[in-house]
């Protein structure tokens, strides 16, 4: 089959509920192509999405020869876009086992504590996963409803130009194998002067405007899936050590009264502040362990995803300020560039959200009430949180630059010096 809504037998086979799979959009990731169900839909997207590449950069020459100069800087703005998402969904099949051992993670709710958690702390960590998953629906929201108008304003506007205006800026489309009159954007197609191919073309280059869409919105959805369950499992591992040793005073109150079927009165207090320190530590272990699996999955995507809006917030600066653009094609624009500064943004913040946490984490055993009456009892383990989050855990865009708020500024900056040059030389 093409593409199909999986089966509960087939979710169990890949390890992951159905809750999950609802949750954290992985049909959007299906269809765009980042998520491997269907080996069809797999060879149909690529086909689809590299014809766009070659044929895009095919027609970028075929007007430059022509002088048709916003022709060509549409498809210089397009180009980019689809080495991105086809570059990300590549990457996403060749990290397919990634993709899954993550959300296989998030599946499993929350830690076990092992009875070291009083009722209040569970409370409030359940309340921590669905503060995080009322974010993801309503970003998810958000995003989707601002894609859908960057891809309208994007994909219609020459077809309803040319349904407006009664025809296109060439008497016949297809004219030196150039096809851009009613197609979302512009393709250089062999032999288009003859039906059966500019059809294909057709075809192709509406399924490669959609895939990008696509790709966009479940992408950044599912980044933003599986760093809001990283800052959740954050913020419990937050609360547990900056109430290490009143969990540790609830746990020997309880043992020593039998709660645990030990009636004796023989456990010390030191025994049940190691052992709550040690299922801490081994929580701190398995977030450190999926981060280092996230920073694996998304690693190529990022880069795209950087460099792309770079490049992209450079051209529609040029865009913006020449006299060659007409004002409808630079308000048409404006959608687009909001979604490729949003992706970033959004990439960026959560990004440097992750490193914060990650360094914190380190001294939060400090905020602890009492701590320093345990000291000797505290030190090693409190030293074992600290020298992991000394260790910069941070989100790499293929290794060119780290993921944060300084690097979306950068993108800005970079795009504003590129303007202001334009505007001196000109």
């Amino acid at each position: 089959m093409w593409l199909k809504y999986p089966s509960d037998e087939e979710l169990n086979r890949l390890g992951i509920c159905r809750s999950t799979f609802d949750g954290n959009v992985f049909f959007k990731a299906q269809l765009g192509g980042l998520c491997w169900f269907s080996n069809s839909w797999s060879v149909f997207y690529f086909i689809s999405t590299i014809f766009g590449i070659f044929s895009g950069c095919g027609f970028a020459y075929g007007v430059f020869m022509e002088k048709e100069w916003e022709a060509l800087y549409e498809a210089l703005h397009y180009i980019p876009l689809v080495v991105n998402i086809t570059s990300t969904a590549a990457s996403y099949h060749y990290t397919q086992d990634e993709y899954l051992q993550v959300f296989r993670s998030i599946d499993k709710e929350m830690f076990d504590y092992e009875g070291t958690l009083d009722e209040q702390a569970v409370e409030e960590i359940a309340r921590m996963k669905t503060e995080a998953r009322a974010r993801k629906k309503k970003i998810s929201m958000i995003y989707t409803k601002l894609m859908i108008v960057a891809f309208i304003c994007q994909t219609l506007r020459k077809p309803l130009n040319y349904i407006i205006d009664g025809r296109g800026k060439k008497d016949v489309d297809g004219e030196n194998n150039l096809i851009w009159d009613v197609c979302p954007f512009g393709i250089y197609m062999p032999y288009a002067d003859y039906w059966a191919p500019y059809l294909i073309g057709h075809f192709l280059c509406w399924s490669c405007s959609a895939f990008s869409a696509i790709t966009a919105v479940a992408s950044a959805l599912t980044y933003q899936a599986i760093c809001e369950e990283l800052l959740a499992d954050y913020s419990a591992l937050d609360l547990t050590l900056s109430t290490i040793v009143q969990r540790a005073e609830r746990l020997f109150s309880n043992m020593n009264r039998g709660f645990t079927g030990n009636a004796s009165g023989t456990v010390t207090f030191d025994y049940c502040l190691e052992k709550c320190l040690k299922v801490s530590i081994k929580h701190h272990h398995e977030i450190i362990r999926l981060f280092n699996i996230v920073k694996k999955l998304l690693y190529i995507p990022l880069f795209f995803t950087i460099f792309d809006t770079g490049i992209v917030m450079c051209f529609s600066g040029f865009i913006m300020i020449s006299d060659d653009f007409s004002p409808k094609f630079k308000l048409l624009l404006s959608p687009v560039m909001l979604a490729e500064s949003g992706i970033a943004f959004m990439f960026c913040y959560y990004g440097e959200e992750l490193t914060e946490m990650n360094k914190n984490i380190g001294n939060r055993i400090y905020f602890s009430q009492d701590w320093m009456k345990h000291f000797k009892s505290i030190k090693p383990y409190a030293l074992t949180v600290k020298s992991y989050c000394d260790i910069p855990n941070e989100l790499s865009a293929g290794g060119f630059t780290k993921v944060n708020r300084l690097a979306f500024s950068n993108i800005l900056s970079a795009a504003y010096s590129y303007v202001g040059l334009l505007l001196t030389t000109s």
